[in-house]
Order: structure tokens, then C-alpha cells, then sequence
């Protein structure tokens, strides 16, 4: 343990060297060291800001959340938490405590809703309700359970499980549907001036944003995760000046990590797996 310490002293002593040559070299730069108590080991952020052309270039931050467990497993119905998930998403807002997030959204279904309530009251934000960002449309398969759907559209799923076209739920949404509903507020999130935004949505409209802002076929949105995980924080950065996206992390879920009953395998398997 006090071996760990000493490494992380020295990784925050490089930070600071290196804040100390960009700043003689003309380029500012931020070093900082947050210790969460929730955490063994402190959370090392090390952020350069560069300029190019006397202009700083901007990497607005824009975290993808997938809401706390459902208080029931059946596809897709529009129900509150349940303890577990109330649970998972007091966790995930003790982690995110420290991130200095500066606008929170989130779906207008109820899962979502709850979810960034609690996130919400611990950052002192108030949700904002966006309905763009509920959970794709599952059609015909809402509100079935899933020895149902397995027993009753067998073919669908042996067609969707070889991810060879962007193929819509019965009767429902498939990707490139979602991301016409969820493209609009996005692009008006990136062109805000919070640098640091926090979304509460879906699996379903993350895996298909993932695919689109990656700019890769909307058939290959399962491809992102077997199981992902409720409260699970996905990040994207966009560099204004350059209008990219950048996919820096997928799926964490480091606060669940000393709770495995709080796991989806769990509780209950993504139907990818059978």
C-alpha cells in the first residue's frame, strides 16, 4: 500500500514538472490530484490545454450514462428503480462528485429520469427531460419477457445476432432511426458552452450514437458490449476545432466494482448472449 502511494507521488510530481515546461514553453497547462474516499487510489487528472494559432483548442467532455436496473425485466416497459438501481446510481454519483460536470440531461423514461435525480441532487444540477433520448423502440417486443422472445422470434433474432444490416425491431426503431431523433439535440449540446455534459439515456441509443459518432456502419451498434452495464459511464470528447469525435471510454463501471451483485450478469444477461 505504501509502495502504491509512492508511485502515485511520483506520477503527480511528473504532472507537475511537465505543467512547469509547458508553461515555459508558452503552452498553459492544468495538473491536478483528487483523492476520492471512495476509492483505494486517488483519481489522477492531467489535462494540457494547447494553443495553436494564439486559439486553445476545446475537448468538450460528454458522458453517455446508462440508467440504474429497472424495477422489472421485461423489454423495454416504463418503471421506476428498484433498490439496486437506486443503489448503483448513488454510487455513480458519489464517482462523479469530482468531475465538475456542468450540465446534466436525461430521458423522459422513468428508469432515466430517477437515475439523474439522485445524480442530480448530489451535483446540486437539475435534470433536464429530453425526450429524444429514450430508449430505442423495441416494437412489438415491449413488454414481453424474455423466454418470450426467444421462443417467439426466433427468426428476428438469428437475423439480428449476424449484425449484417441495421435491422428494426418489429414493428419498432433500429439505429439510424434513433440517431434521426437524438442527431439535432446533440449537435446543440456540442455547440453549448458547458465543456463537461452529462447524459442519462439508454443501451440502445449508446450503442447506436457510438457507431454513428465513430463513423462506422449502424449494424455494427451490437458490436459495442455484450452487456452494458446499468450506470455504466461512456465518454466521448469532440474537438471543436477539428469537428471530430473521440471515443475515451467505454462501459466503466469502476464504482460497481467492489459490488458484483449490482452487475447485470447478475440480475439478468443481455439477450445477445442467448
Amino acid at each position: 500500500e505504501v509502495a502504491s502511494m509512492q508511485a502515485w507521488c511520483i506520477l503527480i510530481r511528473l504532472a507537475l514538472l511537465m505543467k512547469a515546461d509547458c508553461s515555459v514553453q508558452g503552452t498553459p497547462a492544468t495538473a491536478a490530484c483528487i483523492c476520492n474516499p471512495d476509492f483505494t487510489k486517488p483519481v489522477f487528472r492531467y489535462i494540457i490545454r494547447i494553443h495553436i494559432d494564439s486559439e486553445v483548442v476545446k475537448v468538450k467532455e460528454l458522458y453517455l450514462i446508462r440508467h440504474g436496473r429497472q424495477s422489472s425485466k421485461l423489454c423495454n416497459v416504463d418503471v421506476s428503480l428498484d433498490e439496486a438501481g437506486r443503489r448503483q446510481a448513488e454510487l455513480l454519483a458519489d464517482r462523479l462528485t469530482y468531475d465538475k460536470i456542468e450540465k446534466l440531461y436525461s430521458s423522459d423514461l422513468k428508469r432515466a429520469v430517477e437515475t439523474a435525480g439522485i445524480i442530480g441532487k448530489r451535483l446540486g444540477l437539475e435534470p433536464e427531460v429530453i425526450p429524444a433520448f429514450r430508449e430505442i423502440d423495441f416494437g412489438e417486443l415491449t413488454g414481453k419477457a424474455d423466454d418470450v422472445i426467444v421462443e417467439e422470434y426466433k427468426e428476428f433474432r438469428r437475423e439480428r445476432s449476424s449484425q449484417t444490416s441495421d435491422l428494426p425491431y418489429p414493428g419498432g426503431e433500429n439505429g439510424a432511426d434513433v440517431i434521426r431523433r437524438v442527431l439535432p439535440v446533440w449537435k446543440e449540446i456540442c455547440q453549448s458552452a458547458q465543456e463537461r455534459t452529462a447524459v442519462v439515456t439508454h443501451g440502445g441509443v449508446i450503442r447506436s450514437l457510438c457507431a454513428y459518432l465513430l463513423e462506422t456502419d449502424l449494424k455494427n451498434k451490437l458490436k459495442f458490449a455484450v452487456d452494458l452495464e446499468n450506470t455504466s459511464i461512456t465518454e466521448i470528447r469532440y474537438d471543436e476545432k477539428k469537428e471530430l469525435f473521440y471515443l475515451e471510454r467505454f462501459n466503466d463501471t469502476a464504482h460497481l466494482e467492489r459490488h458484483p451483485e449490482l452487475m447485470r450478469e447478475s440480475w439478468k444477461p443481455s439477450l445477445i448472449r442467448r
